[in-house]
């Protein structure tokens, strides 16, 4: 059984450590001299501290699997933005993933932004996947600049 529920930050502080190395490869991310990825302090604060962020923990099976992390997306505040999204290794081509964004799909029902990493030809592919048989096709998928990343970006509405 696959589940989102809500999570402590400390878990997703941790998990992120394993998010971030497995997209070292795709956004250059180094490590530090203490064996820790950095990343903006700012990033996962607001998801503990704003109501209209949810950060969730997604077990399979009652075992920790990975996370999704999701806000109103900056540029588009009437759509959920998917700010984050990891799932473990082990879990990989399990269905986890999918289970865990058609939960986070009926949590929030509307308008939807996910993006990638153009080199992150993986995560790609699985959006693609997930998101055209979750609205039978009707999505759009654009190259677009993100700050000053360009990332794909796929736009679509759930009911």
């Amino acid at each position: 059984m696959i589940e989102l529920h809500p999570a402590a930050r400390p878990v997703i502080e941790e998990l992120f450590q394993l998010y971030l190395h497995d997209m070292s490869s795709f956004g250059g991310w180094s490590i530090g001299d203490n064996g820790r990825f950095a990343y903006p302090p700012d990033l996962l604060p607001p998801y503990w501290q704003n109501q209209d962020h949810a950060p969730f923990v997604i077990t399979s099976n009652n075992e920790l699997a990975g996370f999704a992390l999701l806000r109103p997306s900056p540029p588009e505040p009437d759509r959920t933005d998917m700010g984050q999204f990891f799932v473990l290794r082990k879990f990989a081509g399990q269905g986890v993933g999918r289970a865990a964004f058609q939960s986070a799909l009926a949590q929030r029902p509307g308008k939807w932004l996910v993006r990638c990493l153009p080199d992150n030809k993986t995560a790609f592919g699985f959006w693609r996947k997930v998101i055209s048989q979750e609205t039978a096709g009707n999505y759009t998928a654009s190259q677009e600049l993100n700050g000053t990343t360009m990332m794909h970006f796929f736009r679509f509405e759930t009911s």
